[in-house]
């Protein structure tokens, strides 16, 4: 998807994200790029046969988040989206850092709608897993820099809006090896660095494969 664009360079909690607007203009149905690990589609865009077409017509907006992750997505009024989350919202996020009990994290998606500030979130160290809470580790299940897949269950008294990945289809979708790969699930508990096949844990999301 080579164009010319304008950039938005922006940083927000530390992580720094950049918004191309592209000179590409769409039509529901044109493809737009192929669906890779780090590149995911967003508002007026959908995913069929390992490829991002648009589902609106307009210009086609590009989110870089930090280690090249970019949602795809088509503004159609050529305004940034003011989504607001909500109680069973779906968001994705980038897990900013971690503490014994939670991790803090920056939401950048809330259901397909790329958000052009992130909001502040955070899941709870029981809102980590259903099974076994007493003996989840923080660090086993998600580390700064990681991509998450949850679910908004409330607000917490500091203002983030508190987050789930206990459900099998939420957790770590992306996630880079201390050797600088992206790595890829061995399982629901693991994912394997390709370049030195070191294990490392985490708790992987079960995505659904859509057509």
């Amino acid at each position: 998807m080579d164009a010319q664009v304008r950039s938005e360079p922006q940083q927000a909690g530390g992580v720094k994200t950049k918004i191309e607007r592209t000179n590409i203009n769409c039509v529901p149905g044109d493809r737009l790029c192929k669906a890779e690990e780090k590149t995911m589609p967003a508002a007026g865009t959908y995913k069929s046969e390992d490829y991002i077409y648009a589902s609106l017509a307009g210009r086609a907006i590009i989110h870089h988040l930090d280690k090249d992750v970019r949602f795809i997505g088509v503004d159609g009024n050529n305004k940034a989206s003011r989504t607001l989350p909500s109680q069973n919202d779906i968001v994705t996020c980038q897990v900013t850092s971690i503490q014994t009990n939670m991790a803090l994290c920056l939401i950048w998606c809330v259901n397909a709608h790329v958000l052009r500030q992130p909001f502040k979130g955070m899941v709870r160290k029981d809102d980590m897993r259903h099974h076994e809470k007493d003996l989840i580790e923080i660090s086993k299940c998600c580390l700064p820099g990681d991509i998450i897949l949850g679910k908004v269950i409330g607000v917490g008294d500091n203002g983030r809006y508190l987050i789930t990945i206990a459900d099998k289809e939420f957790g770590v979708v992306i996630a880079t090896s201390e050797a600088g790969a992206t790595m890829i699930p061995v399982g629901w508990t693991e994912m394997m660095c390709p370049k030195t096949s070191v294990r490392e844990d985490r708790k992987v999301a079960k995505i659904k494969q859509t057509t």
